[in-house]
């Protein structure tokens, strides 16, 4: 059996908008426009519903607060990432 287009080749750089992003930080997803956007709040200082497992070229892995379910979210359906800083006074 051959797989071709779906996996990253290994040591493939995580795509450019996952810049944000790091592995085991806490983020939220949210269905926005036919695609999901991707938000977190001071590299996730309060938990959120998912924590990021992996950043692929082309595709983010998440997985569940409660660590049941995995997601595979294609870079194609990620409409936007947004990172929500606190001031320092609210932190």
């Amino acid at each position: 059996m051959l797989m071709l287009g779906s996996f990253s080749p290994a040591g493939a750089q995580p795509a450019e908008i996952f810049k944000p992003l790091k592995v085991g930080q806490h983020i939220n997803i949210t269905s926005v426009n036919g695609g999901v956007e991707v938000s977190l709040l001071d590299d996730g200082a309060l938990p959120s519903g998912y924590v990021v497992v992996e950043l692929g070229s082309t595709y983010l892995l998440v997985e569940d607060y409660v660590k049941i379910t995995r997601s595979w979210i294609p870079v194609t359906s990620i409409v936007k990432v947004t990172h929500t800083r606190l001031p320092k006074s609210v932190r």
